[in-house]
């Protein structure tokens, strides 16, 4: 038996030869005779899920294609609704988002597949405790605001959460252990990112982070175009009469999920996809920026600007280019629907990055040196195929505090979100009349208040908050 059992995994190693010769990709099977039978089958599982074909085309479109040449010297800023705004200018806007909140058009979709080591954080990004005071996640922050708003549009929210195969069980156990998929306003739905692998810079051979294990990564966040439909995701959002879906990143506590104001101004302008935007701190801010390009919206990642352009001003000195994507849009259905149905609508970018992999001899390497592509799709270039686009400021004070990098970087880390968060509930509690020591950490549940209004109403026979407080139902 043992004979012939030997015999079957050598015709497998054969038959999987016979796949990856033709691509130059014979070297993943190098180490096969000595795995045990297990690795043997999830590796022989990895290798027939790959495309061969399309991992080929984008290594050679990486190093071979004519990039894409914009004549910068005719791109302009795209239009954007602008802060700070008189409530009446606004108050048909709010008022449209507000009927389709309570008429049961929107939906949630939030985007959670990464892992928090860049934050040093041994688990998925999403279980990362942000709370200052009580150490909530991120995620059981943007859900309680997620049901917040279902209870105050008397609705219900859909939440669509895009995980990874890597952070899809330990989310699904975190969510059951927290009781949050019990939750009648917030039903939750869980789907699963689908991932490409990371091939060498310079040769184009796919990359192995063991003997018997590909080196896979998430296709990047536009890759939740694909995963959402062919999870039936957007089928089920059609047949609840969902209109708009609000696309929006775990990495923001502070995340205006569902904004009226946004929604509003989609729906007046009749538009298939919206974006929040916010001012940039300055021109080397690390988020896409809202052009215009041959009188088409684009949104360009920064990565793709040229200096000349981020760092151009206008004559009173203010940054050009301003307009900074904070990743979070309002999406049609009929355009996730017409968009599902090219599956080569978003291309992938190449971007170079350390991997973790191994030699010809087995032996780990690349954790220090950009030796790898891994290819990503980008959502908001759905922007580009959209009919009217538009673009909305929201206030970055209260609306961005997004968590990267580890604190040692000193931008877009735990520590500066908090920091942003503290100041948001300081300027909240000190305009209902309280006196609020420096130097506290301070931590509003969205239940107890969303926003300074509802603060003053709250407020009662307090005059002097001198320890870390949180306000909590």
């Amino acid at each position: 038996m043992r004979g012939a059992t030997a015999g079957m995994t050598e015709l497998i190693k054969q038959d999987l030869r016979k796949l990856l010769l033709p691509y130059g990709q014979e070297h993943l099977v190098a180490h096969w005779d000595h795995l045990d039978r297990g690795d043997q089958e999830q590796l022989a599982s990895q290798i027939r899920d790959l495309d061969l074909e399309e991992t080929k085309l984008l290594f050679e479109q990486a190093t071979h294609a004519t990039p894409e040449k914009i004549d910068w010297s005719q791109v302009h800023p795209a239009p954007v609704h602008q802060l700070p705004v008189e409530e009446a200018d606004e108050a048909e806007a709010i008022q449209q988002g507000s009927e389709a909140l309570r008429s049961h058009q929107v939906a949630v979709v939030l985007v959670a597949g990464g892992k928090g080591s860049r934050l040093g954080f041994a688990h998925p990004k999403g279980l990362f405790p942000i709370g200052s005071v009580s150490g909530r996640s991120l995620l059981e922050v943007l859900i309680d605001r997620i049901e917040v708003m279902s209870d105050r549009y008397e609705t219900m929210l859909p939440l669509f959460l895009m995980t990874s195969p890597d952070t899809h069980a330990p989310i699904e156990t975190f969510l059951q252990q927290q009781g949050l998929l019990d939750r009648e306003k917030v039903p939750i739905t869980l789907f699963c990112q689908e991932q490409i692998p990371a091939v060498d810079r310079h040769s184009g051979r796919i990359l192995m982070s063991s003997p018997g294990l590909l080196a896979l990564s998430p296709n990047g966040h536009g890759g939740m175009l694909s995963s959402f439909t062919n999870h039936g995701c957007l089928a089920d959002i059609i047949q609840r009469g969902v209109k708009y879906l609000f696309y929006g990143q775990i990495d923001n506590p502070l995340l205006p999920i569902c904004d009226p104001r946004l929604i509003g101004h989609h729906v007046l302008a009749e538009s298939e996809m919206s974006t929040h935007v916010v001012r940039k701190t300055d021109a080397s801010e690390r988020v896409g920026v809202g052009v215009l390009v041959h009188d088409t919206m684009r949104i360009i990642e920064y990565s793709h600007l040229p200096e000349t352009v981020s760092e151009g001003t206008t004559s009173d000195g203010h940054l050009q280019f301003w307009a900074g994507s904070m990743g979070s849009h309002l999406l049609n259905t009929t355009l996730l629907e017409r968009s599902a149905a090219d599956t080569n609508l978003l291309p992938y970018h190449a971007m170079p990055k350390a991997v973790s992999c191994l030699d010809d001899d087995a032996v780990p390497h690349g954790e220090n040196t950009l030796n790898a592509f891994k290819f990503e799709r980008f959502i908001f270039e759905l922007a580009s195929v959209a009919r009217n686009p538009i673009m909305v400021e929201v206030d970055r004070r209260a609306a961005f505090a997004p968590v990267k990098n580890d604190d040692a970087t000193g931008r877009d880390s735990p520590a500066t979100a908090r920091q942003i968060m503290t100041n948001l509930y300081r300027s909240w509690l000190t305009s209902a009349g309280l006196q609020v020591a420096p130097d506290i950490d301070l931590e509003i549940h969205p239940r107890w208040a969303l926003d300074q209004h509802e603060v003053a109403a709250r407020i009662t026979g307090c005059t002097k908050i001198d320890t870390p407080t949180f306000f909590h139902p």
